[in-house]
């Protein structure tokens, strides 16, 4: 099993960090926790006759964070970058912004269709016309 995940988010992982937020330390991961294909700006994987579309969404929840798009099935994965039905964590120690929330959300609605299953990071399944209204 390969973990992938955008470049900033192996640096991140590879480094004990104090979270301000929560005041809380995380300890670095260990090696194998790591992503082991990492990517700057996107990546297309063609898997079980799926297209699928990583997008890095720069300075959204944090530095590194990334929208998965399952293009044949019609859904769009926006993980931390989206909170359904609660306010977002802008987590800005680690390069978070509102603005970068704003856009990636902009980008999405762009992509998405009526029947478009959007999964968030917290909260439950959601769509297009809710994904608006956030």
């Amino acid at each position: 099993m390969a973990i992938v995940a955008h470049d900033n988010v192996r640096k991140l992982m590879s480094a004990d960090q104090f979270l301000k937020a929560f005041g809380k330390k995380i300890p670095a991961a260990p090696e194998v926790a790591l992503p082991i294909v990492t990517f700057s700006d996107g990546v297309t994987f063609h898997l079980n006759g799926e297209t699928i579309r990583i997008f890095h969404a720069p300075a959204a929840h944090t530095n590194g964070d990334s929208v998965v798009h399952f293009v044949d099935a019609n859904v769009i994965h926006m993980g931390d970058t989206y909170f359904n039905g609660r306010y977002p964590f802008i987590d800005f120690q680690h390069g978070g912004s509102i603005d970068g929330v704003i856009k990636i959300a902009d980008k999405v609605i762009a992509m998405a269709g009526p029947k478009t299953k959007i999964i968030p990071g917290h909260g439950p399944l959601s769509n297009k016309a809710e994904l608006i209204a956030y």
